[in-house]
């Protein structure tokens, strides 16, 4: 699969195999211009878009990112942050919409989770999920 991210006019936001579509159950129903996956259906992009700017091909592949690249730079960006501890009192203080009894339940459920709060980043603790 390949998500297509840039801001350039190209054709496609995604573009996946039959391999995947197949065994995630989407359907694509050319005959109702419609696309259904579980419970959900939605209609697929106007025809006539394509029609009036037929895609190119040559400009598409320029705008592509470089997968390897682009997951690289965004790693590099995440381990780029200064991390810092949250301040759950301030965090709790914050949420202006809950009441004073739902900011005290709150503020006992991120103290029992301070830990995760603590401004480090974690390690992945469990075997790799591939979708």
């Amino acid at each position: 699969m390949y998500v297509d991210e840039s801001t350039s006019l190209t054709t496609y936001d995604m573009i996946i195999g039959r391999d995947l579509m197949d065994s995630i159950g989407l359907d694509l129903l050319f005959s109702e211009n419609l696309m259904r996956w579980d419970n959900a259906t939605v209609p697929m992009r106007d025809n006539s878009l394509f029609l009036e700017n037929p895609p190119n091909p040559f400009q598409e592949m320029l705008s592509m990112h470089d997968p390897i690249t682009t997951e690289a730079e965004r790693i590099q960006r995440i381990l780029d942050i200064k991390y810092a501890p949250a301040d759950l009192n301030q965090v709790v203080q914050d949420c202006t919409h809950l009441t004073d009894a739902e900011k005290s339940e709150l503020g006992k459920v991120l103290a029992k989770y301070q830990d995760l709060f603590d401004g480090t980043l974690g390690t992945w603790k469990t075997d790799p999920i591939e979708l």
